[in-house]
């Protein structure tokens, strides 16, 4: 698996590197630069996953709600590629930003996160949502110890 990070700060990786240990890897690849440009530049089917926390000290980048972005995310993803998006507040379901996203991707989902902020999954390729009583998410929990059956009550589908 290969990871590529793409922050705008070089002092946000400094801060990374320094307070939470993030190691230098032959699998990490690490750009500083603005995410629009690194999207431009990739091939399209390029990646599986993208993560979007795009956030300055004072508030969440305009860039994340726009539909360009949103665009240009979808067309680097592989058919079955997944996206999640981190928001401060739930986006207005009925506005264009997520008729882009119901475009783009075929499943939507949101999760709001203890915090209050809303987390975003698009799945390029169709799936069936599993219900929080699905007897897999209990076996689940026995690999992963979290309450996956709590979890799923509160993801939301969109599309």
């Amino acid at each position: 698996c290969q990871v590529h990070a793409v922050e705008l700060r070089q002092a946000v990786v400094d801060v990374a590197r320094e307070y939470f240990d993030l190691a230098d890897s032959p699998r990490l690849k690490v750009t500083i630069e603005d995410a629009r440009n690194v999207l431009a530049g990739l091939p399209a089917g390029h990646t599986g996953l993208i993560l979007a926390d795009m956030y300055s000290a004072e508030r969440m980048s305009p860039i994340q709600v726009q539909r360009e972005f949103i665009r240009q995310c979808s067309r680097v993803l592989t058919d079955s590629g997944w996206i999640a998006l981190n928001y401060h507040r739930t986006p207005d379901l009925n506005g264009p930003f997520f008729n882009q996203l119901k475009q783009e991707f075929a499943v939507v989902l949101a999760f709001k996160s203890k915090t209050n902020n809303t987390v975003i999954y698009g799945s390029k390729k169709p799936f069936e949502l599993p219900a929080s009583t699905d007897p897999h998410l209990k076996s689940l929990e026995e690999v992963l110890p979290i309450d996956w059956r709590r979890l799923m009550a509160r993801v939301i589908a969109l599309s």
